[in-house]
């Protein structure tokens, strides 16, 4: 495990949860404007699996997946939300899984995708610890 010692964190492993989602966002034309539901696949083929076991974490990323591709049929927009019967089950199923990794005591690195995946990741942590702080990092910032 790293050197340091963690209040919260009872192991030693990250617990990555890949959202490959882009269902809360509006569809644009460009195809630079394209493309969050990439991001998982591509940070970890640039390396970022083996760069945290090279720190001495433990990766837990089999299994973690959050299923987006189960959108509902009927799911109209509601003014400036997006498809909001479906950013709500992926939000729900981010939110488990990442309860799922705090509960075991580990460093929850969820990957997405659009904003949307946000609200699960909150709240499946605030669930666990009520305490906790948020540390926001956003590419638009």
């Amino acid at each position: 495990m790293p050197e340091q010692v963690y209040k919260f964190l009872k192991s030693n492993t990250v617990g990555i949860i890949g959202v490959p989602f882009s269902g809360g966002q509006v569809r644009r034309v460009a195809r630079y404007e394209e493309g969050v539901e990439e991001g998982p696949v591509r940070l970890v083929e640039a390396g970022l699996i083996d760069q945290l076991k090279s720190m001495d974490w433990a990766v837990d990323f089999e299994d973690l997946r959050v299923n987006v591709s189960s959108r509902p049929p009927h799911d109209p927009d509601s003014g400036k939300l997006k498809r909001p019967r479906y950013v709500s089950a992926v939000t729900k199923a981010v939110a488990e899984q990442v309860k799922a990794q705090a509960s075991r005591g580990n460093m929850v690195l969820t990957l997405g995708g659009d904003h949307s995946i946000a609200i699960g990741t909150v709240a499946g942590i605030f669930t666990t610890y009520p305490e906790a702080c948020l540390i926001w990092i956003d590419a638009h910032a």
